[in-house]
């Protein structure tokens, strides 16, 4: 599951210029809609920012990529580091 922080999700917006935050297994990351189907992301893990960008012509379709890439960052930590915190020592 994931939350949306945005008060801004309106599925007959313009896209272009649109940024939405949301919350996935405790790691924040935004959506920003840069051009018609390319979507700019971004989100951090730890002291670990990760940025990129995905093309897709639905939001949603671009919000999965983003939290399949979260999926995959998480599983690299190995640590089970969740957004903003630290292992114990």
């Amino acid at each position: 599951m994931f939350t949306i922080l945005s008060h801004k999700l309106r599925l007959n917006a313009a896209w272009v210029g649109w940024e939405c935050s949301m919350v996935y297994k405790g790691v924040e990351f935004s959506v920003t809609a840069v051009a018609p189907g390319i979507w700019k992301w971004q989100f951090r893990i730890g002291d670990r920012a990760v940025a990129g960008k995905t093309e897709a012509r639905l939001y949603l379709l671009a919000v999965r990529r983003v939290q399949l890439r979260i999926d995959r960052e998480l599983k690299k930590s190995g640590d089970g580091i969740r957004a903003g915190t630290r292992p114990s020592p």
